[in-house]
């Protein structure tokens, strides 16, 4: 897997313009490695830095965007992660750069999920080989940000 560290961005996400040109020179250094890309999208943020991402990294590869549902009885200012719009964002700013893009069977699901390994098996499908997979994460929230780097691509 091809991402940011905590080291080379807060919490390993892609959230400015100067992480997104970092991510993309570490995607440029690994194009001949990387075959797909998978987006996820733990909370609502600035999504046009995902776009500035793939777009400066110049890859022609699949994209798959996933998006982390909220949690029943956990929807305060505090706890609520909002990616159902953070989706929706990102989508259309990939729209406007004209990137193609792939989406989830369901439009926020958990990376754990059964249904989202069936959308990587899917995914993975696409790609003319599977030896390594590049992920912008957009996530602000350290909890959410564990979980997605090391379950979504098992």
């Amino acid at each position: 897997m091809v991402a940011l560290t905590e080291a080379e961005s807060k919490f390993g996400a892609v959230e400015s313009r100067q992480e997104a040109r970092r991510c993309a020179d570490l995607f440029k250094r690994h194009r001949e490695t990387i075959d797909g890309i998978v987006v996820t999208l733990p909370n609502f943020g600035d999504e046009r830095a995902i776009a500035d991402t793939l777009r400066m990294a110049e890859l022609t590869v699949p994209v798959l965007v996933q998006a982390t549902p909220d949690t029943p009885g956990r929807m305060s200012i505090r706890d609520r992660r909002d990616s159902f719009c953070g989706k929706m964002s990102a989508c259309n700013n990939l729209a406007q750069y004209g990137i193609p893009y792939s989406l989830t069977t369901l439009h926020t699901e958990l990376p754990q999920s059964d249904i989202f390994r069936r959308d990587l098996e899917w995914f993975f499908q696409r790609m003319p080989r599977c030896e390594g997979i590049a992920k912008v994460a957009h996530r602000r929230d350290r909890r959410a940000a564990r979980g997605l780097q090391y379950r979504a691509l098992q």
